[in-house]
Order: C-alpha cells, then structure tokens, then sequence
C-alpha cells in the first residue's frame, strides 16, 4: 500500500515525514481511533505498539510466552504474573547495579527473609580483624568449622578483655575457643576446649 515495489507482502508506505500505522480491532474492542491496537511509526521515525485496550501485551516465541506488559505497566520475564514494576524470573547478568536509595558510605547491601534489600550497616561490631588475627566483640563462646584435629593453643588476645580466636587468611580454621574466667584470664589467654 502507498508503494509500487512492496518488499514484504504487507508493505506500507506514507510519503513525506508523516505517521504510518496499522490498526487491528474485532468486535469485542470496538473500532473507533481509540480501540484494539496500533503498531507503525510516527512522523520522527520511532515506531510504536499501542494498546488502547485496558489488557496485557504478551510477546511470545516458539508458541511460548517470554515476557508481558501488564495493563498495570509491570513488566516480567519469565513470568506472565509480575508483581512489580520490572519481575525476572530465571538469572540475570548486568555490568552493574545502582540502588540509591538510602545508600552511604560503608553500608553494605542485605535482604530480609523475603529476598527485599536494603542498606545497612557493614560492621556490626561483631568482630575485628587485626593482621591476620580475628577478635570477637561480644562476649561468649566463638564457633568454627569442627576436625577431628584440634587446632594450636591460641596466643596470647590483646588486653581488649574479648574472646578471641587467630584466624589463618592461608589455611581453613577449625575446632572452637572459649574466654577462661579463671586466672588465666588476667594474661590474656584463652581456655582450649
């Protein structure tokens, strides 16, 4: 239409710089200019796919769904029932990541039990690590991974009057140390287990 040599067997044309459109309506849209569904390009260019129905867009391959636009404006991949302004489901791959909101310097990124993140403080004041040595900031027994080998008498803890444990950056650390209240506790030794 609009053109002696169509190069596809639907080809249309609009000579000059003016909008081209396809409308497709039935009888459950209606067709009047705001019914069914638009799909060309404006007098710019850029092409559009208009809805003017108050229902989704699903766009398919191979027979299968991949992704839709809901009539709410959420967006899913790999799922038609997205629940949020953009919804994957399946992995996703990006070269970065920006979440501004409520960000600072030294937060870091966690998330509730329901997967929802948000930023918070990095350093909860649970440990230190100081060269290669781990120390504990609160008070009570410390856990690590169980061998059946023990590890060595740990060194003397710095006079900070915390448990404490070395922590080897080179090797995995094993078995677990508990603060002596006795009169070793005034060296700054630790009790083995």
């Amino acid at each position: 239409m609009g053109t002696s040599t169509p190069l596809e067997n639907l080809h249309m044309h609009e000579a000059g710089a003016t909008p081209n459109y396809l409308k497709l309506t039935n009888d459950d849209t209606g067709d009047s200019f705001t019914d069914g569904t638009k799909l060309g390009i404006n007098r710019g260019g850029s092409t559009f796919l208009v809805n003017y129905e108050d229902r989704d867009i699903y766009f398919q391959t191979g027979g299968t769904t991949r992704a839709v636009l809901t009539r709410d404006g959420e967006f899913g991949i790999g799922t038609i029932n997205p629940s949020s302004e953009l919804e994957v489901f399946g992995t996703t791959q990006t070269l970065g990541l920006s979440m501004p909101t409520g960000a600072a310097d030294g937060l870091v990124l966690t998330s509730d039990a329901s997967g929802v993140a948000s930023w918070q403080p990095g350093d909860d004041g649970d440990w230190t690590i100081v060269g290669d040595e781990m120390y504990a900031g609160v008070s009570g027994d410390v856990g690590r991974t169980t061998s059946a080998s023990r590890p060595p008498r740990p060194e003397a803890a710095p006079a900070t009057g915390r448990s404490w444990a070395p922590v080897r950056r080179d090797r995995p650390t094993y078995g677990t140390t508990k603060t002596e209240t006795s009169s070793s506790a005034r060296t700054g030794r630790t009790a083995r287990p």
